[in-house]
């Protein structure tokens, strides 16, 4: 999977996909395999102008979707899809409003976070219902996600550097929470913040068009969202990926669901 990237690009750091002129630009999943239907997947698309991208979210309940604010606090509209494992399939669900985290800021990547609602709550199904935020209150001193848990990651950037396409299928990676001190090396970021994620096997990876797509963790053999897609260097396969960390903004988080 690559990445979101947006018009304002940090120090070699890509962030939102957009471009001018009515053509596209997005970010993908890299070496990934072809994902099963994933319920929770939100596809979004967002716009200004003729300015326009792509990246996902995360469905944590009928009426809600956590997303990254790269996706949300520059751009005047977005749409929303959901269901299924085919972009061109999945059914568009009307936004009410979107909200992205009163302290972001855009160009460090700091509170990266949004919550998208939607008018209709949607009905639970097999085919989409939401995925379990992290518990509260983690076990004394720890942030979920743990070093060294295993993460999937679903989007639908493009498959490959060379094709700048939003891909037709959902893409999935699979990686692991890398120690605090190779994240660091790679970004300048705060780690109760945010985790970071590579893939050491397969060399699957994010990157344009993944901004804001979910990170899926398990705890005590319950799948539960660990992060959302933050940054990602140049696309490269050799570096990690970085998250944002849902436990530590589950406060906000709730607090944005119960308006």
């Amino acid at each position: 999977m690559k990445k979101i990237l947006i018009l304002l690009t940090i120090c070699g750091i890509l962030g939102v996909q957009a471009q001018t002129d009515e053509q596209e630009f997005a970010p993908y999943v890299i070496n990934g395999v072809r994902s099963p239907v994933a319920p929770y997947f939100a596809y979004i698309r967002f716009y200004q102008g003729n300015n326009f991208g792509w990246g996902g979210g995360a469905l944590v309940d009928p009426r809600s979707i956590v997303t990254s604010a790269s996706i949300v606090a520059p751009w005047e509209r977005i749409r929303v899809y959901l269901g299924g494992n085919n972009r061109d399939f999945m059914r568009e669900h009307e936004v009410f409003n979107f909200t992205a985290h009163p302290n972001f800021d855009r160009f460090s990547r700091a509170f990266d976070i949004a919550v998208v609602r939607l008018v209709n709550p949607i009905i639970p199904s097999a085919e989409i219902h939401p995925i379990a935020l992290p518990p509260l209150y983690n076990p004394p001193n720890s942030d979920l996600p743990f070093e060294h848990e295993e993460i999937t990651v679903d989007g639908y950037g493009a498959t490959t550097a060379q094709n700048q396409q939003a891909a037709t299928f959902l893409y999935r990676s699979h990686q692991r929470i890398t120690s605090q001190e190779r994240c660091t090396a790679f970004f300048v970021l705060d780690t109760e913040q945010a985790f970071c994620g590579e893939d050491l096997d397969e060399r699957s990876n994010v990157c344009f068009g993944d901004l804001g797509s979910p990170a899926i963790g398990t705890y005590r053999r319950n799948p539960y969202l660990a992060g959302i897609v933050r940054i990602h260097p140049n696309c490269g396969v050799n570096q990690p990926a970085a998250y944002t960390r849902i436990s530590f903004f589950l406060p906000w988080i709730q607090s944005q669901i119960l308006i």
